[in-house]
């Protein structure tokens, strides 16, 4: 409840951020010291303060509100199968402010070249919730061949899916996605156009030095 008088207090002050949509509880973040606040994707594992957390949120109608977690802290959570606690309780909302969960195919444990978990998505989609898959999908192919393993009357339930690190190496990933599932076709854009939109863009709302370094790391197209 603090939180939301806070946000509506900045929003209020700010006409840029208006536009605000809604609202996303993050149980999927591996950060040690967020975990050791019992936040992050401790919460997986805690079924019940992140339903209390989510109940919270809803209590208004002016954001639609979602989540996002990993399959859990560690091999142990994902063993005792600690996300499909998370998933029954959420199905109980019956509420139409949530939107979705983002479901992110690892445990926080993993590391970053560790294969990604796609046949528990076989299980996940028995839940009657609106899901978005998280995790290595890198093109329209990726998610179709992750569809094709589900059963048909689950993949309802699957409602799109999210794209991270892929976007960084290459921002017109998404054309190729979108032409392949809307009939209007989107020109890729090239590294050198990017390049230039991007460093208008930096000059008009510079960024803080840290993600200007990230991006100088994994992106080959910005210089």
């Amino acid at each position: 409840e603090e939180f939301l008088g806070r946000l509506n207090r900045e929003l209020e002050a700010d006409k840029e951020k208006q536009n605000l949509y809604g609202i996303q509880l993050n149980m999927s973040c591996p950060s040690p010291q967020v975990i050791n606040l019992g936040q992050g994707s401790a919460l997986v594992k805690r079924t019940k303060k992140a339903i209390s957390l989510i109940n919270t949120l809803l209590n208004q109608e002016k954001f639609k509100i979602s989540a996002k977690a990993r399959l859990g802290l560690n091999f142990q959570d994902v063993k005792e199968g600690k996300i499909f606690d998370l998933l029954y309780e959420l199905e109980q909302l019956k509420n139409k402010n949530f939107s979705h969960l983002i479901i992110h195919l690892k445990h926080a444990r993993e590391p970053s070249q560790a294969e990604y978990n796609y046949e528990i998505l076989k299980e996940i989609t028995n839940y009657k919730i609106p899901i978005i898959i998280n995790g290595g999908i890198t093109s329209y192919k990726d998610f179709n061949n992750i569809m094709k393993t589900l059963k048909p009357e689950n993949r309802r339930n699957i409602k799109g899916i999210m794209l991270g690190r892929e976007v960084l190496k290459n921002p017109d990933c998404f054309i190729p996605i979108s032409n392949m599932l809307n009939s209007t076709l989107l020109q890729e854009r090239g590294k050198e156009k990017i390049n230039k939109e991007f460093n208008n863009l930096i000059k008009e709302h510079e960024p803080k030095e840290i993600y200007l370094k990230t991006i100088k790391q994994y992106c080959d197209w910005f210089s």
